[in-house]
């Protein structure tokens, strides 16, 4: 067991490895990143959906309220004649 010391760092087939474990590393990175701003993106644009769609049904209710209350007093207008 020699050590670090003995470690022989002007090895042809070191430098090699250890340049493209280090680029297999950083596009890792860069796809983690990618993924996680895909991943964010995602959850904003659901938000939004989610949204528009409470919206839509919200506004269902408020048409529903007034077509009724249109007849109640249609039909208030008929009996008062």
């Amino acid at each position: 067991m020699g050590g670090i010391d003995q470690v022989d760092v002007s090895c042809r087939e070191l430098l090699p490895a250890a340049s493209s474990a280090r680029q297999k590393y950083n596009l890792y990175l860069e796809e983690s990143k990618k993924k996680a701003e895909a991943e964010q993106s995602d959850k904003k644009r659901k938000a939004v959906s989610d949204q528009i769609e409470e919206l839509k049904k919200k506004k269902a209710r408020l048409q529903q309220d007034i077509s009724t209350l249109e007849a109640s007093a249609d039909n208030n207008n008929n009996n008062n004649n």
